[in-house]
């Protein structure tokens, strides 16, 4: 196989890239991917191709494409360094790559995904595929390509464990949805959330599947505090008991309610998936000082996992199970 040859397949995974189709939900990467075997092209493909927003360029070159082929002794030419993750039940494309036994891949670009960088790379060279990189020229059309992409991880990867200022990504509906396994929110009451829409956002996320709790503090709490604050606090249970009795069996199953004095001094957010743990939240004098431009501290379990750890063990002790229950707590106050 000639440098010449090399070149050819580097600069065709770069045009595949640009034919890339993605789904609208947010910034994806632009990704190409051609194999070869011997001096012959044998296909391509781009991101999303065949119909599939979602589908990653090699998965589909090696998977649909070469679907019956023996690839063994090939080589794969990708713009982006092989995903080592994907949600169940895909398959991350290095275990693609390594399934087909080929000999080599020449990547255009690292993944700006902190939780991936270089971790592509390591796997394959562990399963003896030799790997190397585009020349430098290749790299930069590929990354000029991705700016977007590549600014979008810059910015996530600086918030991960400190501070940042409201923003959406901070928001419920950002938080929890439907590709988490579960999430938690803890707060002294609701009524701010419910009155943006909370309830009516993660009804459809307990029907598809996702495990959501909520915790806050009690009657007494919210009561020794202010008149109007117990006021909102009665509304709140009343609405969450509508809310429940308004629920299918299974998602209702999916749903957990509980009361414990310690959510009066914490406003949080906590998210779990396969790949991630992460946990957002705002202390009350914060959210009572500058409600509309809160701090938010931001720690993900990859990066402190120390702290993650500790403020979820407190967490687990709030909502243990002889915490009070939603219909416990709608009978005290005489709600139906």
């Amino acid at each position: 196989m000639t440098e010449q040859f090399d070149l050819e397949c580097m600069r065709f995974a770069i045009k595949e890239a640009r034919r890339s189709v993605h789904k609208a939900d947010r910034v994806h990467p632009q990704v190409g991917a051609v194999v070869a075997h011997e001096g012959k092209r044998l296909a391509s493909a781009c991101h999303g191709d065949l119909g599939a927003p979602c589908d990653h360029a090699e998965f589909t070159v090696l998977e649909k494409v070469l679907e019956n082929r023996v690839l063994v002794g090939c080589t794969v030419y990708t713009t982006l360094e092989p995903c080592t993750t994907r949600n169940h039940p895909k398959y991350p494309c290095v275990g693609h790559i390594i399934g087909h036994q080929v000999s080599r891949v020449v990547i255009g670009m690292l993944d700006p995904n902190q939780a991936i960088t270089g971790k592509g790379i390591l796997q394959l060279r562990k399963a003896g595929i030799a790997v190397e990189l585009f020349p430098r020229d290749l790299m930069a059309e590929v990354e000029e390509l991705n700016r977007h992409f590549i600014r979008q991880q810059a910015a996530q990867a600086a918030i991960v464990t400190g501070t940042a200022v409201k923003g959406t990504q901070y928001g419920f509906s950002s938080i929890f949805d439907s590709s988490a396994q579960d999430c938690v929110v803890v707060a002294q009451n609701l009524r701010t959330l419910i009155s943006a829409g909370f309830l009516e956002h993660i009804g459809p996320v307990l029907e598809r599947g996702t495990k959501v709790a909520i915790v806050l503090t009690t009657f007494e709490a919210m009561s020794a505090i202010s008149e109007a604050a117990r006021d909102h606090y009665i509304e709140t249970i009343r609405d969450l008991t509508r809310f429940v009795g308004d629920l299918p069996e299974v998602s209702r199953k999916r749903l957990r309610i509980c009361f414990h004095p310690g959510a009066t001094s914490l406003s949080a957010m906590v998210r779990r998936d396969e790949h991630r743990e992460r946990m957002v939240f705002t202390p009350k004098f914060a959210t009572d000082t500058d409600p509309d431009n809160r701090v938010f501290c931001v720690v993900d379990r990859r990066d402190n996992r120390e702290i993650y750890d500790r403020l979820t063990a407190h967490l687990t002790y709030i909502m243990q199970p002889s915490a009070l229950t939603l219909e416990t707590m709608a009978k005290r106050l005489g709600i139906k």
